[in-house]
Order: C-alpha cells, then structure tokens, then sequence
C-alpha cells in the first residue's frame, strides 16, 4: 500500500502486514506528529517514547517471539518504517535498533546473550545501537583504530567514535559520551560522539562468543540494512509528494487556486515514473522476507542507489512548490529536505565505473574485471598481484615447490613473463574459448606433473582476490563498488572451478578470512622460498637503472606487512622508508583521481617490463615441462 497510489497492493503484503500497517499509523499519528518540534529542540526522541513504541509491539517486528520479538518478517520492519516515514518523522532511530543492531544480536548472538539482550529491546526497556564511524576514518571498517584488548575475564576498549544514532539513550553501548552533534536535518535524532577510555567489557558480552568476527559479520548484513534504507527512502519521497499535493492544491493567489499546475504534473509523473525502480525494491522486499539469505548485496546496494537519489530529486522539487514556506523548518517539507541529504549517494564520476555499474557481477564478471585491470586500475593491480604471488613464497611448501623446479633461478623473467600471459588469456578472452581456454588448460597441465595440496592452490587463489581489493583500499585512487567486488570474487572462483580446486569461498570476507587464517597456520621460514622472494626482487631492480636498486629494493620491502617479512626473513625498512613509500601512493591516488578515465585498455605484456617474447608466444607453449619439452620444440633448439 502507498500514500500515492492507495490501491496498488505489494506482492509481499499479507493481511498481517497491513493491520500492522494501520496500527503503526494510528500509533505515530497520535504519539510521534505532535511531537518533532519539542524533539528537534531537545535532539532527541523522550525515551518513554521508546517504551511507550514497544509496548504496542512496533519494536523487533520480525525476531522470534521466543526473544519477546513480534515472530514476524522483514516485511513487517518494512511496513512500521514506511508509516514512520509518512507520518513526517526524522528523529526517531527505528531502524538502528530495530532493524539492524537487534538483527546482529539474533543473527551472531549466543542463546544467552539473545535470552538476556533481546526481550528488553522489543519492550523499549534498552536502546540499541552500533558504533563503527570513527573521526578520519569515516566508515572504513578496514581503517578502524579502537582497540579491545582481552585483560582477564574483560576486554579494555580505547578509542572513539562518531555520529553514532541513539548515542544519548543506547543501553547496549554504554561509553563516556561526548558532545550531541548539531546536523543539518534530522534535528530530532540523537547522535553524539563516544568516547572509550579503557572501559571494561565483560567477556560474555562478546557477540557470539569467537573473537574476530565483527568485520565479517557487519559486511554480511549489508544487504538487509541497504535494503531497508531504499524503503525508507521511497516512502519519505512519496510523503513529501502527497503533502506537496495537498499544499499546491490548497493555496491561492489573488483569491484563485493556483495549482502551479505545469509544475505539479512534472513531479507527479517523475514520481509515478519511478514505478519500475518502486517495484524492483519491492521484489527484494519480498526475497528479504519470505527467503531470508537470498537478498545479495548487489541488489540491496542497486536498491539503495535507486531509491535514495530518487528520494532526494523528488523531495528538492516538492520543495520548490511551496515557495519560501518550503523553507521554513515548521513545515515538514522542509524537514524532509533536509534529512534527505544525509541519504544522498555520491554520483561517480569515473566512466568504468558507471560502466561497471551497469552489469550483471554475477552474468558480466569477466567484462566487469577486465575493465578493472586494464582501463580502471592497470597499474595497481600489476603491483598488488606482484605482491600476492610474493606472499606465497612464505607458504614453505610453496615457496620450496617454487625453488625445486629451478625457474626462477635459470628463467625468472620468464616464469614472470608466462605467469602474466597465463592469466590474462582468460581476463581477455573468458573461460570457454580461445586463448583463454588454451591458458587453462596450460596452468592444469603444468600443475598436474607436481604434489600440489588443494588448500595451497586455494591459498594461492584467494591472494589473487584479497590483496588486490586490500591494496585499492589503501593506495587505490577509489574503492571498489560492491559489485565490483563480487565480480572479482566470481572471476576467480570461476577460474578455481575450472582448475580444479575445492571448498573455494563464496564471498571476498570468505576468502579475506581463510587466507588470513591459513597464513597464520603456515607462514614460516623455507631457505627455498627465501631465494626464490630474492631472485624476485633482484628482477624488479632490473627494470630500474642502477643507482636505483636500492631505493626500489627498500620500496618493494616498505609494502609487505611484518608477519611476512618475518617469515621470509627479509629486513624491514626503516619507519621514514615505510611512510614515504606507502605516503607517496597515496598522493600518486590523489592525483589520479582527477585524470580523464583510460580510453585504451592497459595490458601487460603492452609493458616495458615484458621481454620474453618479442616475436611472439603461444599459450600452449609458455610455462614449465617437467616431463619433457613444449610440442614442436626440443633441446637443441633452445626450446626447453
């Protein structure tokens, strides 16, 4: 149901959802509309508000009512925080404790922890909410610098955070609370700053029991906060429709209606324009709710992207149809105006993003990632791949494997050479012909005449899908898009499949968490290994003149982490080294992002470091022959 359009019925609305619907309503429009301007004055919603919202059963909608829940779905969340939305609310922090933070608990908590947390936050008697924004590091969860160290039976927390919702009433999330922060909209939200200073925190709190899973479970749940985020979105911009109706409908000008009638039209049909995009949130809705996990993070973000920067062109036209009074804070037009901002998706600017953005990451992931590596950021993955076969000569049965067949040692410009053909067959050409098939059935092959172990071919996999990603996160000139990332993922799992390896994760967090954990089983010292990073090194000082062998020997050093410089056994580089390495591709990032987007693609074997085969290759005759020579070639003439 919509305040637009009353008797369009969604595919997921049952006869629950929509008593729930009309109580919802009833319930805001006596105990949430009077109130915004006292709420706004105050910086927040009085907490018996939340008490008084949880006793009429509008709070924890859809977690089971063995935890004091409503037994409900997603649908049911959906349905509470459209009425909030139509009822002109923007200080109520419904769906941070509702939707999201009692979700995680439900989701990842122990039986214990649901038992203890969960019935109180149904009944409004605890406030929930979730504290990831730090000041400089926005919402970069990878960057964040609070720490909780494990004393005894507590965990000592030190750190802060920032724009945290429902700061001032949160029970769940007790700290030292800074400053209420003044915003441009939502005036009657609560957000403040946190502070931790070696506050304690009992070990049994520790949301599911195993330590460092909070990153993982945060990106796991993306889908369903994105998605309710675009519902809230579409229903604020069909609020501020249906007010804007009434107003033009109603004002008159020198005793005449003036309906301003040109300009109502326009923001009637974009608004029914938006339909197609109203009906593709409402099918996620539908997944969310009646096939909990299905909901990708693709389609929420798609969801989100549509539906907020719909929210935001539509509320700024209503705008204007109320002259100077839309800008008066009393009217709730004004109101929406503003909390709509905060909702706004950055437009990207970047043509391969855009292009990017326009497929499939689960049908187009070859043409997604080729226009990553060879247009988006040839450089970056050029070193970030470098640096992820670097990190598998720590693994020693790898590193000794790598030593034994004496390539690098007689060939290592080959072996490099053929590695990057190998793998950019198939970037250019796909899995199923040509050159990539060839390239597939060449690496199968080569890897068939030796003892491999499936979990160091995984290992290996999965540092072509994470350090990538972990390297544009810190040195790229942009991060990648979701999608981005799951055709990333889809690439390589693609490319597994076809040589063989299994148990291959399913998702970038999957496979971020089994490379850190196998590196932390296996790193170790293989004096193999060892001269196999070294003739690596001394390769990447060829490409340099000579009174820059160092300088770049210290840069490629300054770029590793200590767990593997340690188990190599390599010297780290002095602290000013390490800052100005990683401080000068951070500024190279700055500048790149204001260059025009490539307009050729950039490949590899396009590079000055390419040499191997100035006349040529064939696929199927790059890479090792431990059984014998290539076909067509022999001994004699150099061949092997």
């Amino acid at each position: 149901m919509s305040v637009l359009f009353p008797d369009y019925v969604s595919a997921w609305e049952t006869d629950e959802h929509r008593e729930l619907r009309k109580h919802a309503a009833a319930f805001f429009a006596k105990e949430a509309v009077p109130c915004q301007e006292r709420w706004a004055d105050q910086q927040c919603v009085d907490r018996e508000f939340w008490k008084k919202t949880g006793a009429v059963g509008l709070l924890c909608t859809d977690i089971p009512d063995a935890f004091g829940g409503g037994g409900g779905d997603f649908g049911h969340e959906a349905v509470v925080y459209q009425e909030l939305q139509y009822a002109h609310d923007t200080a109520f922090g419904f769906t941070i404790h509702s939707t999201i933070v009692a979700h995680y608990i439900n989701e990842y908590g122990t039986e214990e922890q649901k038992q203890r947390w969960l019935p109180k936050a149904a009944s409004g008697e605890y406030v929930l909410a979730i504290a990831m924004t730090e000041p400089g590091t926005g919402s970069d969860l990878q960057s964040v610098r609070t720490t909780a160290i494990r004393d005894g039976d507590h965990y000592v927390v030190n750190g802060s955070k920032t724009f945290i919702s429902n700061g001032t009433h949160c029970d769940l999330l007790v700290s030292k609370r800074g400053r209420v922060l003044k915003k441009i909209g939502m005036h009657g939200q609560d957000t403040r700053e946190l502070f931790f200073a070696d506050m304690r925190i009992p070990v049994e709190n520790l949301l599911g029991g195993a330590e460092g899973q909070g990153f993982y479970q945060l990106m796991r749940q993306l889908p369903r906060e994105r998605l309710i985020i675009a519902i809230g979105g579409v229903a604020m911009a069909e609020a501020a429709t249906a007010e804007t109706v009434r107003y033009v409908k109603s004002r008159e000008i020198f005793g005449k209606n003036c309906v301003r009638q040109a300009e109502y039209e326009i923001c009637s049909r974009r608004m029914q324009s938006g339909s197609a995009g109203g009906k593709g949130i409402d099918r996620s809705l539908h997944r969310a709710g009646n096939r909990p996990g299905t909901l990708d993070t693709a389609t929420a973000s798609m969801a989100k992207l549509w539906g907020t920067n719909r929210q935001v062109e539509i509320i700024d036209r209503c705008l204007q149809l109320f002259g100077g009074y839309g800008y008066m804070m009393e009217y709730p037009i004004a109101q929406m105006y503003t909390a709509a901002r905060i909702r706004k998706t950055k437009v990207v600017k970047s043509y391969w993003r855009n292009r990017n953005a326009e497929l499939d990451p689960d049908a187009d992931y070859v043409e997604i990632y080729r226009n990553l590596v060879t247009y988006e950021f040839p450089w970056d993955f050029d070193q970030s791949l470098s640096l992820a076969l670097f990190r598998s000569y720590a693994v020693p049965s790898i590193g000794n494997l790598l030593d034994r067949t004496g390539e690098f040692g007689a060939r290592c410009q080959k072996r490099r050479d053929d590695t990057v053909l190998l793998m950019e067959a198939p970037l250019l050409q796909g899995f199923s012909e040509g050159s990539g098939r060839d390239a597939i059935r060449r690496i199968n092959r080569m890897h068939g005449a030796y003892d491999i172990s499936n979990n160091d071919m995984l290992y290996t996999l999965a540092t072509f899908v994470v350090v990538p990603q972990r390297w544009l996160d810190q040195y790229g000139w942009r991060r990648l898009e979701e999608g981005e990332t799951r055709a990333s993922v889809n690439f390589y799992r693609e490319f597994g499949r076809l040589m063989g390896i299994r148990e291959i994760p399913e998702t970038f967090e999957d496979f971020a968490q089994w490379m850190d954990t196998y590196e932390g089983e296996n790193y170790g010292y293989d004096p193999g290994g060892r001269r196999v990073a070294d003739t690596t090194l001394a390769l990447l000082r060829s490409y340099y003149p000579s009174q820059l062998a160092g300088p770049v020997d210290a840069f490629s050093r300054a770029l590793m982490d200590d767990h593997l410089l340690e188990a190599l056994r390599l010297e780290k580089p002095g602290s000013l080294v390490c800052r100005l390495s990683q401080g000068g591709l951070r500024v190279r990032a700055r500048l790149l992002a204001f260059a025009p987007p490539r307009k050729k693609p950039k490949l590899a074997r396009d590079s000055s470091r390419f040499r191997s085969y100035p006349f040529g290759y064939e696929i199927l005759r790059l890479g090792t022959f431990p059984g014998g020579c290539p076909p067509g070639k022999s001994k004699t003439d150099g061949g092997c």
